[in-house]
């Protein structure tokens, strides 16, 4: 269970003691409700599935090699994602703040997952985390890797 919003702009001195984990990620598969991704998470190699949408969705994940990876990573060409993510303790939650580059720059986003459904209706998010886009498919990163960004986004700036 997780929600999504976007951010306009970075708090002064929010990442500046922070490290960031570039991820690269690439979709072998985007069906209408599953998706097939392969990621490399700062030299963690995965793949995920992903079903259903909007707020709960099921998520099955194994880990790759990075042979597998590499193998795996040519049929991704023209569905891909490229960002640096930035954890962030923000109260009781960590908030990943994803900062993307290449052709989906300026967009960032922060994510947040959640244990319980109640537990995402509560949250009340920082004051830089702007236009919730939890259920909006052009926001998801496989929407993103197909299409790029949306001509929406340009609203939310």
């Amino acid at each position: 269970i997780e929600r999504k919003f976007i951010v306009k702009e970075i708090p002064d001195g929010l990442l500046e003691p922070r490290s960031f984990k570039e991820i690269r990620q690439g979709y072998l598969s985007l069906e209408n409700e599953k998706e097939i991704r392969i990621r490399d998470k700062a030299g963690k190699y995965t793949m995920t599935i992903k079903q259903g949408k909007g707020l709960k969705r099921l998520e099955t994940q194994i880990d790759l090699t990075q042979q597998q990876f590499d193998t795996l990573w040519p049929l991704t060409m023209g569905f891909r994602v490229e960002k640096r993510r930035y954890d962030i303790k923000f109260l009781s939650h960590i908030l990943s703040l994803d900062v993307y580059y290449g052709e989906l720059e300026p967009l960032m986003t922060l994510e947040v997952e959640f244990k319980s459904e109640d537990a995402s209706r509560e949250f009340l998010p920082p004051d830089f985390a702007e236009d919730e886009v939890t259920t909006d498919e052009e926001f998801k990163n496989g929407h993103l890797a197909r299409f790029g960004l949306p001509a929406k986004f340009a609203a939310f700036r």
